[in-house]
């Protein structure tokens, strides 16, 4: 029989006159993550997702939290992806795309510079800044992240025109930063009961602070005609926009003139970060400020055959993150058996990363386990980027000895003694006509090298009387070719039909 996939290290070690392998255990390690990244490496990854992390490496994460898209979303660009997109699919987004993935509030952001150009948000179909629609309840809100606060920065600008008797009127909506707070201010776009345009301001009570993400959010419940702002969910002002000024006056509706092109400019002047920025058609009582989806989320590599079960497990080294109140758990199993494809039959044990394990624990099988925790606010995920075991690695099974090979009318008989591992599982024989390069595929039982089982004598037929034929071979053991031992010695025989 012909083993498939043996490995190319022993022929390499056969070019190179069968340099000689220490038979100790050796120190090995195997990557995940890393440089090595994580696809294929883990059997599940609940609640976790990749994230970009330093050196551009891919970093394991908690779950960012994100607004679900409903029935009342106008706009909702998270800036999570590359060409930025309406996810309620209302709006296209045009202009000079900039994002960061590793300063956003949930994610990516988006970034701005001070540019006058802006993200300029265009809208696909009917829709609330198109001409003629009228609002009823609606929210706008956003997280920012200003750099520098400077005055008149806008956030957010739209603009249009109404025609009112003879005469346009011009309609603007801007969201801009006035002596180191948001001003809301809706110009000639409320309209009180009679008929009259209303301009509305919003102004924000508490001044910001420069590099710090605070959520934005601007409400108002047509019903009661309340306009609210808050900040991280703390109210700023709080305004009724009726013709009593209270709660029990008749209530005013905003209404787009013909003169709309739908189009909002973002980020206009502005110079920091934006991210999460939506539009509900809706009153939305409570605001997901939640960066996190989940207080915790786990990770489980692939089952890792460390090749015999005489290996021993030396540490596991990590390279992680918890800031914060953040944690991470880790723990690994190891044992003689799988349980299916996907697991070890073996109890967890917890460890702690980049240290020794007091008792060097022995088995083939090993499988790791992180359990990431957020902190209690879930504002915050734990990362990691890489998990390496470190293990002895048991050397490979001695060479097999006494080999022989005795000349045969085109063929060639070979001999050696059993090499005594419990663990052998069979032999590979490598024939060739030059010495140490056995590329050859005379015989007729196949192409060099020949897997003949778990057998110490063979026939080698096929082959061309009169030739030198040189040979050696080599044990493998249950982990197959990863183990497979250093060549015997070389033997070499000429066969003939006048073979005695």
């Amino acid at each position: 029989m012909r083993r498939t996939g043996t490995i190319l290290t022993a022929q390499l070690l056969i070019l190179l006159c069968f340099a000689p392998m220490e038979l100790s255990a050796r120190e090995s390690r195997v990557e995940l993550g890393g440089t090595q990244g994580w696809e294929n490496r883990l059997v599940s990854a609940a609640n976790l997702e990749l994230a970009s992390g330093r050196r551009d490496m891919q970093q394991l994460v908690l779950r960012q939290g994100g607004y679900l898209v409903g029935p009342h979303t106008e706009l909702y660009i998270d800036f999570d992806t590359a060409g930025f997109h309406d996810a309620a699919r209302n709006y296209t987004v045009v202009g000079r795309e900039e994002r960061t993935d590793t300063h956003g509030y949930r994610g990516a952001a988006a970034v701005f510079r001070g540019s006058q150009d802006g993200l300029r948000i265009q809208s696909s179909r009917a829709g609330m800044f198109n001409p003629g629609a009228v609002w009823d309840d609606f929210t706008i809100e956003f997280y920012l992240y200003p750099a520098a606060l400077s005055e008149r920065e806008q956030i957010l600008h739209w603009q249009g025109s109404l025609s009112n008797g003879s005469h346009s009127v011009a309609q603007q909506l801007i969201v801009e930063v006035r002596n180191r707070r948001l001003v809301f201010r809706f110009q000639n776009m409320f309209f009180a009961p009679d008929g009259t345009p209303l301009t509305v301001e919003v102004p924000g009570r508490d001044g910001l602070i420069p590099r710090r993400w605070n959520h934005h959010m601007l409400r108002y419940d047509s019903d009661t005609g309340l306009l609210e702002y808050l900040v991280d969910e703390v109210p700023q002002e709080v305004l009724h926009v009726t013709s009593s000024g209270s709660e029990s006056g008749d209530t005013s509706r905003v209404r787009i003139g013909r003169g709309s092109s739908g189009e909002l400019l973002l980020g206009s002047r502005f110079t920091g970060f934006v991210d999460e920025f939506r539009v509900e058609r809706s009153f939305v009582d409570a605001p997901y400020r939640a960066a996190l989806v989940n207080e915790t989320g786990v990770a489980v590599s692939r089952v890792i055959d460390l090749g015999r079960s005489t290996a021993r497990l030396s540490r596991i080294d990590a390279e992680y993150a918890t800031p914060g109140a953040t944690d991470i758990f880790f723990e690994y199993r190891i044992g003689e058996n799988r349980v299916g494809m996907d697991a070890v039959d073996a109890e967890w044990t917890q460890f702690t990363p980049n240290e020794d394990m007091d008792s060097l624990p022995r088995g083939r099988y090993l499988q790791v386990r992180a359990e990431l925790f957020a902190d209690g606010d879930l504002e915050h995920t734990p990362s990691i980027t890489s998990i390496s075991p470190v293990y002895e690695a048991p050397p490979p099974p001695a060479p097999p000895v006494r080999v022989t090979a005795e000349a045969q009318d085109a063929s060639v008989r070979l001999q050696w003694s059993p090499v005594m591992d419990p663990e052998i599982e069979g032999y590979v024989v490598y024939y060739g006509t030059q010495s140490g390069r056995y590329f050859s595929g005379d015989s007729d039982l196949g192409l060099s090298p020949l897997d003949v089982g778990l057998v110490t004598e063979i026939e080698i037929t096929g082959l061309e009387n009169g030739r030198l034929y040189y040979f050696a071979v080599a044990a493998y053991d249950r982990a197959g070719a990863v183990y497979e031992t250093v060549p015997s010695r070389e033997v070499n025989a000429r066969p003939t039909r006048h073979a005695r």
